[in-house]
């Protein structure tokens, strides 16, 4: 039975370990387009995410290379996957965001989007923000025009630093720096009443 259990956890480990291996040759090859294959998994890529691929790209590299070396997935808290969530769509939202002009707003954006897709997987023109991004411009433009998706653009970074931040850290260095600021200040206080006399 206790052998059993341990083949169990070998194999798993192995699977975990060529998923991890698949994983990093595939983002690789797409990465440097190497072949038909690595050029139009480049394309699909490109085609959902659109100019914002590269950080699509070190986020599937990183998650291949924890899974390799810890052979698991990353268990991340709730507070970590809300605020890469929100940091993912922020930078997908960016990137298509400053594609378009005053005048694109709305769904007719998207229309007008996937009306291209030839076009776009070609590389004919460029896909902006990809799919989702224009899905997510054309949304938050119609809900609120686009001064306001700005706004929304920069709420979802500062959330996102926010939730990345650990709070109980950042209290303990700003109290090491006030109690330093402290003794530096009674340092300099002792010695100009040392002068003074």
């Amino acid at each position: 039975m206790a052998r059993r259990k341990t083949l169990r956890k070998e194999e798993r480990k192995l699977l975990y370990i060529i998923n991890a291996l698949i994983l990093f040759t595939l983002t690789i090859i797409s990465f440097q387009r190497f072949g038909i294959v690595g050029i139009y998994l480049d394309r699909l890529v490109r085609f959902f995410v659109g100019e914002t691929i590269v950080f699509f790209y070190v986020l599937m590299f990183l998650y291949a290379l924890f899974i390799l070396f810890w052979r698991k997935n990353p268990n991340l808290r709730l507070k970590t996957s809300i605020a890469l969530g929100l940091l993912l769509t922020a930078v997908i939202l960016t990137a298509s965001y400053r594609a378009y002009t005053r005048s694109d707003i709305g769904f007719a954006v998207f229309e007008e989007w996937m009306s291209n897709t030839p076009e776009i997987f070609t590389e004919a023109l460029s896909p902006n923000g990809g799919l989702v991004g224009v899905f997510l411009y054309s949304l938050f433009t119609l809900l609120f025009a686009r001064t306001g998706t700005l706004i929304v653009i920069v709420f979802l970074y500062i959330v996102a630093i926010l939730l990345f931040v650990d709070w109980k850290y950042v209290k303990k260095a700003i109290a090491k720096m006030r109690s330093a600021k402290n003794r530096v200040m009674t340092q300099i206080g002792e010695e100009m009443a040392y002068e003074e006399k």
